[in-house]
């Protein structure tokens, strides 16, 4: 893992929704989540509430912090 996972995350959160992240900073949708995953296993916590079809989310209290 590295700083561009830190950076995809911040873009994830300004766009609200992994799927706008994705074709704003142009990586494949399912790399996007994947990258969020590995962040999520690493602090063992979820750091978004991703509603369907990735098109909206939440922070969760781990994400604000983050």
């Amino acid at each position: 893992m590295d700083i561009e996972y830190y950076r995809n995350f911040i873009a994830i959160v300004e766009a609200s929704s992994i799927s706008a992240a994705a074709k704003q900073i142009a990586i494949a949708q399912p790399a996007l989540s994947n990258q969020l995953k590995v962040l999520q296993k690493r602090f063992g916590t979820q750091l978004l509430h991703v509603r369907r079809g990735g098109h909206s989310i939440e922070l969760t209290d781990a994400g604000c912090i983050l």
